[in-house]
């Protein structure tokens, strides 16, 4: 069995490949894809070259520290125009993994989406739906032309870390890689490298996600804090069940139990 993780150079596809490369059978093979998305240069003139700066030193990292895996990276123009018209990075992120299961003739998609994201409620209508046709709520059959013969394998879309926080990175993932992601909407060009900004929100949610992961908090209480700083249009993703695995069990074994796909 394959798994295709797709990785944004973020801290959370980073936690999730760091830890399928930790857990997951070495029978079993992973592969990395990153989609880079270059898209309006007016507003996020250096958004696309950060993203793959930081995968290529994610990967790097990863190569040295884990176990094998292959990896690729795909380019993907959009207009430069405002919203999210043209660019959903859910929506083309489904779309994009579903062509590497081919590629790959992998078995499984697995994204980084964590329990804060469903406070995106257009994109989670998209991504749900997806999720639907290719995980529990049905396999996807993808059929493949094999040596003439026409054959039906399953896919599905998992997202193994859907009950966790930025803080659940933080407090499991080596500090060292977490420093090689990058969580910005508008990275600052520096020598040929990136900086965030430190002012858009993605970098304050990150700020203080890491900020409470080093405080004596519990996991839970963390969680229910992030959860409650959430814009007032979200604070349905209070009721959501982001502990309905413990956030000690082993990723591999939520990918396999919870999706029943064992081999």
């Amino acid at each position: 069995m394959k798994i295709v993780v797709m990785l944004s150079g973020g801290l959370d596809s980073t936690a999730l490949a760091y830890h399928l490369l930790e857990q997951w059978p070495v029978k079993h093979e992973i592969h990395l894809h990153h989609a880079n998305f270059n898209y309006n240069r007016v507003e996020r003139p250096h958004a696309a070259d950060a993203e793959k700066v930081h995968v290529r030193m994610v990967l790097e990292w990863l190569e040295a520290n884990c176990r094998p895996f292959t990896h690729s990276i795909s380019r993907h123009d959009f207009p430069a125009v405002s919203g999210r018209l043209w660019y959903n990075p859910h929506m083309w992120v489904a779309w994009i993994g579903t062509h590497q299961l081919f590629l790959q003739n992998a078995s499984i998609l697995a994204t980084g989406r964590i329990a804060t994201d469903r406070m995106y409620t257009d994109i989670c209508h998209v991504y749900d739906s997806f999720q639907n046709l290719m995980g529990s709520g049905g396999a996807f059959e993808r059929r493949m032309i094999y040596r003439g013969k026409e054959t039906v394998r399953p896919a599905f879309m998992v997202n193994p870390i859907e009950h966790w926080t930025k803080g659940t990175a933080f407090r499991t993932v080596p500090r060292g890689l977490i420093d090689l992601t990058i969580s910005c909407l508008n990275p600052q060009a520096v020598n040929g490298y990136y900086d965030p900004c430190g002012q858009c929100r993605t970098c304050g949610r990150r700020s203080m996600a890491k900020k409470l992961a080093d405080s004596d908090m519990s996991d839970e209480e963390m969680h229910r804090t992030l959860l409650d700083h959430l814009p007032g249009n979200a604070m349905q993703v209070r009721d959501h069940e982001v502990f309905k695995w413990p956030v000690n069990l082993p990723l591999a074994e939520q990918v396999l139990e919870a999706y029943g796909i064992l081999d």
